[in-house]
């Protein structure tokens, strides 16, 4: 019997896809990765993110020339956002809009 965290064959590849989107979106990924990684809450130690770099403010520079500034234990928003692309609809002319008003409250929902 395999231990419960290989029961999910889903997490390779989120983790893959996570990884590549870094790659092609943000500059900086090598060192952002990491960060995220040890200040955002997860199931893997430090398991609450370390206090003294989770409410640090970065600053992330997208490859298209973009700034996001946000601190370290949101980043799993610009993960979401950007490099998984969950907000990427084909009939969206992202280019276009000016703003994206976010309403959903944690359920997927936004507005332009």
């Amino acid at each position: 019997m395999q231990p419960p965290y290989h029961s999910n064959r889903a997490a390779p590849r989120s983790l893959n896809r996570a990884l590549r989107g870094s790659i092609r979106e943000l500059r900086g990924w090598w060192w952002l990765l990491p960060l995220a990684w040890v200040a955002t809450p997860s199931r893997f130690p430090p398991r609450q993110g370390l206090v003294s770099i989770k409410n640090r403010v970065l600053n992330i520079r997208l490859r298209s020339g973009g700034l996001i500034q946000l601190k370290a234990k949101e980043f799993n928003g610009v993960l979401d956002v950007f490099c998984l692309e969950d907000y990427d609809f084909p009939e969206i002319k992202w280019d276009e809009s000016k703003s994206v008003v976010d309403i959903g409250a944690s359920i997927g929902l936004f507005m332009l």
